[in-house]
């Protein structure tokens, strides 16, 4: 199996302007940098034992 990219902070900035009808390609800034580090903090993606652990719980409970 592949191993997952980790998302680059600045492509998802590009990618999420480039959808809203937005075409430069001005460069993120770090204001934009910090509040995506604050928000990955925040919501720390669970780790794959996490994922396994709350699968088994839902099976159970279904």
């Amino acid at each position: 199996m592949k191993k997952a990219k980790k998302a680059n902070s600045a492509a998802l900035v590009r990618a999420a302007r480039r959808l809203v009808g937005h075409d430069d390609e001005t460069p993120v800034t770090d204001e934009e940098l910090a509040i995506m580090d604050e928000v990955r903090r925040e919501h720390a993606r669970p780790s794959k034992e996490e994922i396994r652990a709350e699968a088994k719980r839902l099976l159970k409970r279904g």
